[in-house]
């Protein structure tokens, strides 16, 4: 079975960041997401579960990261269902799981804003 996929550069259609998209009233979903892009590695995959104090060191050392977004990583945590679990401590969370719902996120914040600035551009 064959499937087509097309692949946009968003950045040339909209440009703009994702976490802008909700100031640009593309969508309601909105929000800034925050994830600790080098802790996700073959090692720590293996893992499953990541102590948050090692989110946390690791989102320190990123560009432009503020204790605001260290809450809202946090925050995501617990509100995602991702801390603790499997005879671990809710000092731990689920770097997957985590993983996993962050890109989810994106892409449903991308088509939405996509969708309105589609509908935008056809109004003007």
């Amino acid at each position: 079975k064959k499937i087509k996929v097309h692949i946009h550069d968003s950045w040339k259609k909209i440009p703009c960041a994702l976490s802008k998209f909700k100031d640009w009233g593309l969508t309601e979903k909105g929000g800034k997401e925050v994830y600790p892009y080098n802790l996700y590695n073959p090692k720590n995959r293996e893992k499953m579960m990541i102590p948050i104090k090692e989110g946390v060191k690791i989102l320190k050392m990123q560009s432009g990261i503020t204790e605001k977004d260290i809450k809202i990583f946090k925050k995501n945590i617990k509100d995602w269902g991702f801390c603790g679990g499997s005879g671990y401590s809710d000092d731990y969370f689920n770097i997957m799981g985590y993983c996993e719902k962050y890109c989810h996120r994106d892409c449903e914040i991308l088509e939405e804003g996509y969708e309105n600035w589609r509908k935008l551009q056809n109004w003007i």
